[in-house]
């Protein structure tokens, strides 16, 4: 219910549900995150996107810009898909972010890292521009 009335005041051109976790324990950095469009999210700039923790055994997330796949500084305010980072929207389970206006067309990767069990895992899905 609480979802719902928080998605009636979010105006958003995707919306992308966090549906299932698959943890890898040996290697956490390879654990894999099922979401809705599959982590191939197709944006134009200045797009915002949300993403809703559907995943009860999810204790905690994050969503990470990831500068770094490319080389990228990562205090570069002109690198990575979102301007500002995306940020928790208080008291929920959604994340929110604005593709930036001046963004170039290509594909750009960032990072979900979340809690689960006592451990940290990441995945990372991908960002296909569009101008």
């Amino acid at each position: 219910f609480y979802l719902l009335i928080n998605l009636k005041n979010v105006m958003a051109n995707h919306i992308i549900f966090i549906i299932g976790t698959k943890p890898n324990l040996e290697h956490p950095e390879k654990s894999h995150l099922f979401l809705s469009d599959e982590g191939d999210t197709v944006v134009k700039p200045g797009d915002h996107v949300i993403w809703i923790n559907m995943v009860a055994s999810i204790s905690s997330f994050i969503i990470v810009d990831d500068n770094r796949k490319k080389g990228k500084k990562v205090d570069d305010p002109n690198s990575g898909v979102f301007a500002p980072d995306p940020k928790l929207v208080p008291g929920s389970n959604i994340w929110e972010g604005h593709v930036r206006k001046d963004i170039k067309k290509g594909e750009e990767h960032y990072a979900i890292c979340w809690s689960q069990d006592g451990m940290t895992y990441r995945y990372d899905p991908v960002i296909k521009v569009n101008t």
